[in-house]
């Protein structure tokens, strides 16, 4: 009795489990953890870098613009953020801890899409405290690179704002195409005889670093093109920037959707 007690309550809390996840709640807090898990080792990085820096500077006084070189690692480690969502996004697709959970592969897309940009923002946020902490370091304590002052300039306000949204975008463009890129790879690899993985990966992820560093510049272009009207509200130019992004982003979304319950069908 004792042990078909157990059983009982083993199915139940498996049930629970499984019920919980297949939620939009579920899915999207296991999939933030799981993100959130292996992008603190950009942030672990970056604090490497910046007591380097400082150690460097500190005992070689011909290490100059420390400054600069602690703009250049931050960059370096935002870029380096996206290159390692990108990997973990397309790890869900063939993970079968989330493809045998009973929930439609739209909310799977939606849901692993919606956690890398929220993650990427937490890397964004833990990276401009790093960056100011680093700043405030290397300046001998002079100066902050943004004060509450700064922060708080209601001038400024529309900018920064402006300034997420085209990040943000951004960053969900390099993930829907990495993803088309990742099914269509999937979808090439049917049709080709001899196969060698680490190669098919190699040349994955070799053009999804060509992609990420293009929309990468071509969105510091944007910025630096607002920087110019950051006075002057909401521009034309704003909005030709937002549909640059929006419009591929709806075409690519669509066709991925429809490729991921086309894969899904195919390897049931």
């Amino acid at each position: 009795m004792d042990r078909n007690n157990s059983l009982i309550a083993l199915q139940n809390k498996d049930y629970g489990m499984v019920r919980e996840m297949s939620s939009v709640l579920g899915i999207s807090r296991d999939l933030m953890k799981d993100k959130i898990k292996s992008i603190n080792l950009v942030l672990l990085i970056q604090v490497v870098a910046v007591l380097m820096i400082e150690t460097i500077r500190r005992n070689n006084k011909y290490f100059l613009y420390s400054e600069g070189k602690v703009t250049f690692s931050t960059m370096l480690m935002l870029l380096l953020a996206v290159v390692l969502l990108v990997r973990k996004n397309e790890q869900i697709f063939n993970n079968s801890k989330y493809r045998l959970i009973p929930m439609s592969e739209t909310r799977l897309y939606f849901g692993n899409l919606v956690t890398s940009c929220l993650t990427y923002l937490y890397v964004v946020f833990g990276e401009f405290i790093i960056f100011n902490i680093a700043f405030y370091m290397v300046t001998d304590g002079q100066r902050y690179a943004f004060t509450v002052a700064n922060l708080t300039d209601t001038r400024l306000l529309a900018y920064r704002l402006k300034l997420v949204l085209i990040v943000s975008l951004g960053v969900v463009l390099v993930l829907t195409i990495s993803t088309m890129f990742h099914f269509l790879t999937n979808m090439l690899s049917n049709f080709i005889v001899w196969k060698n993985l680490k190669i098919m990966m190699t040349m994955f992820y070799s053009v999804i670093l060509v992609i990420t560093f293009l929309t990468f510049y071509q969105t510091i272009r944007f910025v630096s093109r607002l920087s110019l009207e950051q006075y002057g509200g909401m521009s034309d130019s704003f909005i030709k920037i937002i549909l640059i992004y929006l419009i591929p982003i709806i075409i690519l979304t669509v066709v991925n959707i429809y490729s991921l319950n086309r894969w899904s069908e195919t390897i049931r």
